[in-house]
């Protein structure tokens, strides 16, 4: 999962997550490097922190999936809902 433009921190050329099954995984590319623990869950395109996220887990989900690859920060996410993606899955 990149970043886009859109992105608070802004674009980048590295995989930020990667995602395996359902669950997304911090890479080293993270500020905070890689974690054997999921950090977010993906349920009906919704995107939900888990207890492994710094910022603990939620049950409203922080992302929203449009487009079959874009996330798109929800009303929930901590910075505030946006109209643009922050994330792209590749």
């Amino acid at each position: 999962m990149y970043r886009t433009m859109h992105h608070p921190e802004g674009l980048s050329t590295f995989p930020e997550y990667e995602l395996r099954g359902q669950f997304l995984f911090t890479t080293q590319q993270a500020g905070i490097g890689s974690s054997p623990l999921p950090f977010f869950q993906i349920k009906k395109n919704r995107v939900y922190p888990t207890p492994h996220h710094p910022e603990g887990r939620s049950s409203f989900h922080w992302f929203e999936m449009r487009k079959g690859n874009a996330l798109i920060p929800s009303l929930h996410h901590p910075g505030g809902g946006e109209c643009h993606p922050w994330y792209k899955i590749k």
